[in-house]
């Protein structure tokens, strides 16, 4: 794929020359984040959570770190096949990025396109719903962008090297894990770090010992680098693999069976890897505050073979579609945040550009031919201004965007979209802040879903419309410290109401498979969360509810529009015992039954204990142990977001029984 080297060179010329435009100069940076701490944020809602809940919680998909956030939900019973959803819409209707680089495409319809280490994530952005032209071009649901871990965030002002060594022990699918971090300084305007992960597991079990998931094991590494060339430029690098490969479904969304007929779901050799690749660059300077200038470009390649045991399916008609698959990304974005005042209204406009070229190949298992896929080109730009007069913000924006989509049969199409997102809030003294917004949704036709390659390669483009549409949501929060001492309390609701046009389906006969514009659909829900802190005492509760509908009989399984769901309750309550470095913590997850359209979900209840030791101080300090039972009760349930819900279909992949988990670190 030469011509993406091509087009990312004059990205990499730019940020080279923004470098070099400036007086270098030695300088550290003196940023010090603790060792595994995640911060997530979600829009009007900021929702921290801290390394000792997601050490005590031994996070181990991100379906562990999110599940707090009212309107996000996180299926899949391995992490090949998680897949994010947000207020009813799936992964092919979000931006998801990982450090910037976007996670485009379709591999294969059954697997999710998120792969990443939950201990190497440093923060995680949720867009809960579109808010603003800065989530870019697809956003039909909002965005999710995760930020991994630097040397520069874990090293200390006096600290010259670090590391954490790490091993954890999980008892339903017998998985260890092993990891070794290290980082340091090798000068004072220098930082490196280096981590690798191995895991491996065995099949796990549902709530009445039903096998799930997968027999493998999964490689992780990321080596980060950054340069501070003067106190106000910086140059970063980073190379990131996810390896996956193991025995799992043939079809890794369902469980696997031995089924003679069309169901067939054997578990079979396969590997799934992302690799990623990112240069970064950055100017603050402090006397200026019309220039926060950062810019990025990034490779990603994301690839699945299911293929390796082909010849013993010879023939085998459920299985005839094993095959190589790649999805291979280049990008690059360039940012500037601007600060200033007119009169008496202060600005924070931020200006953006953001260019993708994304295409997608398959190579048949059986006879080695490789079908040629699509390719997408993105060129956008935006601006958003938040102007703030005194209590009062107004938040206007506007975005361009030019898509091409190039089809080997079919030719290609271009597609070209103005859309526009207003915010107004108002921060009132006593804590109380009211928001309503609104922004158009837009998303150009996305490549083909990689195995569909070989036999749906025959769409018309020039009667394949884009998806458009509009978010709508108004809100409250409300946040108060010392209300009864030391104390602090967190509200907020909001209700929203998506609409969405020309809703692209992926139909037909199997051989044939043809995409189509089929309809439009709505989408309105309610969302609240409440969090409160007394003394040693912390407590939250959240809540939310989508409801979908759609036109004309669209069957949700092949749009980016997610399925249907009953309300979702999150509660949690934690004690900490100041002074020892322990503390303790319950979570459960009420998942109410869903019952419309002429489907039955049940509902289900599942909780977690956990208790978790970090001493602060004397010979211990650095020594880090959790101990939980998750899913305490051994709750047999499958999860609302699969696909198969009935009880008799041997294609309802249940969820994993008690788990039992235990994890020791020390950091150096």
């Amino acid at each position: 794929m030469s011509r993406f080297s091509t087009s990312l060179r004059p990205i990499a010329f730019l940020i080279l020359g923004l470098s070099t435009s400036v007086y270098a100069n030695d300088a550290a940076s003196d940023n010090d984040t603790d060792l595994g701490a995640i911060t997530v944020t979600a829009n009007q809602s900021p929702s921290q959570i801290n390394s000792d809940k997601v050490s005590v919680r031994q996070a181990d998909s991100i379906r562990d770190v999110l599940r707090d956030i009212p309107g996000v939900y996180v299926g899949g019973t391995n992490n090949m096949n998680q897949q994010i959803q947000v207020r009813g819409v799936g992964e092919t209707g979000l931006n998801i990025t990982v450090d910037g680089a976007r996670q485009l495409g379709t591999i294969f319809h059954h697997n999710g396109r998120t792969l990443i280490d939950t201990d190497l994530i440093k923060r995680v952005n949720v867009d809960v719903g579109s808010h603003s032209v800065s989530a870019g071009m697809g956003a039909l649901g909002g965005a999710v962008q995760f930020t991994t871990v630097s040397a520069e965030d874990l090293l200390n002002n006096e600290e010259r090297f670090g590391g954490k060594v790490k091993s954890s022990y999980a008892t339903n699918n017998n998985q260890w894990q092993n990891s070794v971090m290290l980082f340091g300084r090798p000068t004072d305007n220098t930082d490196v770090l280096g981590y690798v992960n191995y895991k491996s597991m065995n099949l796990g079990e549902s709530g009445d010992n039903r096998p799930l998931g997968g027999d493998g094991e999964e490689i992780d590494y990321l080596i980060k680098a950054g340069w501070n060339i003067t106190p106000e430029q910086k140059i970063t690098v980073s190379a990131e693999r996810n390896d996956l490969s193991g025995l799992y479904p043939a079809r890794m969304e369902f469980p696997h069976n031995d089924l003679n007929s069309n169901q067939f779901n054997p578990l079979i050799d396969q590997e799934y890897t992302r690799d990623t690749q990112t240069l970064g660059y950055a100017y603050n300077p402090s006397a200026n505050e019309w220039i926060d200038l950062e810019a990025k470009i990034y490779r990603t390649k994301i690839q699945l073979n299911n293929g390796k045991d082909a010849q013993k399916y010879v023939g085998v008609s459920a299985l005839n579609w094993l095959s190589k698959l790649e999805i291979e990304t280049v990008g690059g974005t360039l940012t500037n945040t601007s600060v200033f005042d007119t009169g008496s209204v202060n600005h924070n406009m931020r200006v953006g550009y953001e260019f993708f070229d994304t295409e997608n190949q398959k190579q048949d298992a059986y006879t080695g031919k490789i079908s040629q896929g699509e390719s997408g080109r993105l060129h956008s730009v935006y601006v958003e201004d938040r102007l703030n007069v005194g209590n009062f913000s107004v938040t206007p924006g506007l975005r361009y965007d030019h898509y091409r989509l190039e089809n080997p049969v079919s030719g290609s199409r271009d597609y070209d979209n103005v859309s526009k997102a207003l915010e107004i809030a108002y921060q009132f003294d006593n804590g109380l802040k009211a928001y309503a917004s609104y922004t158009d949704l837009f998303r150009a036709p996305d490549t083909m879903n990689a195995m569909f390659l070989s036999y749906a390669n025959n769409t018309d483009l020039n009667t394949l419309e884009a998806e458009k549409g509009k978010n709508k949501e108004i809100g409250l929060s409300y946040s108060k410290s010392q209300l009864l001492g030391d104390d602090d309390l967190s509200l907020q609701v909001k209700y929203f109401q998506a609409n969405y046009d020309n809703i692209i389906s992926v139909s037909g006969p199997r051989n044939s498979l043809d995409r189509k514009n089929i309809g439009s659909g709505d989408i309105t829900g309610f969302e609240a969360s409440a969090r409160y802190r007394y003394e040693n005492w912390r407590t939250s509760v959240g809540f939310s509810k989508s409801d979908i509908d759609l036109y004309d009989g669209i069957s949700a399984n092949n749009t980016a529009i997610g399925r249907d769901m009953g309300a979702k309750w999150n509660v949690s309550l934690a004690y900490d015992w100041i002074g020892t470095g322990i503390s303790a913590q319950w979570d459960s997850t009420f998942q109410r039954r869903y019952t419309s359209h002429n489907a039955e979900k049940p509902g289900y209840g599942i909780s977690d204990i956990s208790v978790h030791w970090k001493p602060q101080s004397g010979s211990f300090k650095g020594l880090e142990t959790s101990l939980g039972v998750y899913n305490v009760f051994d709750k047999f349930y499958v999860s609302q977001s699969a696909r198969q819900q009935d009880p008799l279909n041997p294609l309802t992949d249940y969820e994993m029984g008690r788990n039992i988990k235990a994890t020791v670190s020390y950091r150096f």
